[in-house]
């Protein structure tokens, strides 16, 4: 881990030698994931998970799914840098996530995380989804990543 928040305390920690660490290990890359080697962005993570906890409760947050308890803290350290960068439109970090190039040597839980924060973001930026309408027990990961695979290809089609 490289940082963890204690909801019951208000607190957030980062190791930022883990942070460094991790950085140094994956180039960086992908861009706006958890090995970008930002503390800025685990920090505002964290963040994320106090507010999501403050909001909806520590209890109801326990029982959600992982993507829903990761998503929305991804797209709060995420949102303000990717509406500042052209490149960094959903359907291109949408294909970052697809590409096993990507995350060969990197576990299956930071590339869970990447695709949180998408799943999260397209729900709130494209569907006009509630943090609320977000922690309903009917939206589920799989729907939610079949939607936005649809609206991909959409993206891809149009000029």
């Amino acid at each position: 881990a490289q940082g963890f928040a204690l909801s019951i305390f208000d607190n957030a920690f980062v190791d930022e030698t883990r942070v460094k660490e991790l950085a140094d290990i994956s180039g960086g890359s992908p861009q706006y994931s958890i090995y970008e080697g930002s503390s800025a962005h685990i920090i505002a993570h964290e963040i994320g998970h106090l507010y999501v906890t403050g909001r909806i409760g520590r209890d109801v947050w326990k029982k959600l799914p992982h993507w829903k308890q990761e998503g929305f803290p991804e797209y709060i350290a995420n949102i303000s840098l990717i509406r500042g960068d052209s490149t960094a439109s959903l359907s291109n970090r949408f294909a970052i996530l697809q590409d096993d190039s990507t995350w060969g040597w990197k576990r299956g839980w930071d590339r869970i995380h990447y695709e949180a924060g998408l799943l999260v973001e397209f729900l709130l930026e494209v569907k006009e989804y509630s943090l609320d309408d977000i922690m309903a027990d009917s939206v589920s990961q799989e729907a939610t990543l079949t939607e936005l695979i649809k609206w991909c290809e959409i993206q891809r089609t149009e000029p």
